[in-house]
């Protein structure tokens, strides 16, 4: 399969973010990983995102070295808290996008105290899954309680 044809071709109707927009939404996408990766900046071109903030453009100061697949979610986190804060300042409707990128291999992002599983069996990384599952509840969990 094709997969530049399979993702960029444009299907005419519109997007979830170009409705929302449309109804005086703020759309906004924050992805962990790169979007030049897999071409995904092109597939989100002209959707009706206000923002979009990966690895390379992400707001805020970095205070974690990058890993593999670009910024600790921590990172993105951060980003992402914040404006929600600048939105409800505002009075702003939004639609927000998380993009994580933790839960792949190599495990590389995993902070100690979520590495609660260790791996036993040779290429058996089911344990490392699961302490990104772990860590990546967390995240989801503080989005919202801070």
């Amino acid at each position: 399969m094709d997969f530049d044809k399979f993702t960029n071709d444009r299907i005419p109707v519109k997007s979830i973010f170009e409705l929302l927009h449309d109804n005086g939404y703020e759309c906004s996408m924050f992805y962990s990983s790169f979007f030049d990766y897999t071409s995904f900046r092109d597939f989100l071109r002209g959707r009706g995102l206000d923002e979009m903030y990966d690895a390379d453009t992400m707001p805020g100061k970095r205070t974690f070295e990058r890993v593999t697949w670009g910024l600790r979610e921590e990172e993105t986190l951060g980003a992402m808290q914040e404006r929600i804060k600048k939105y409800a300042k505002d009075g702003q409707k939004f639609f927000m996008t998380y993009v994580p990128a933790a839960p792949h291999k190599p495990f590389d992002s995993i902070p100690d105290r979520f590495r609660k599983l260790k791996m036993t069996e040779y290429e058996n990384y089911e344990p490392n899954y699961i302490n990104e599952m772990v860590y990546m509840d967390w995240i989801i969990t503080s989005v919202w309680t801070n």
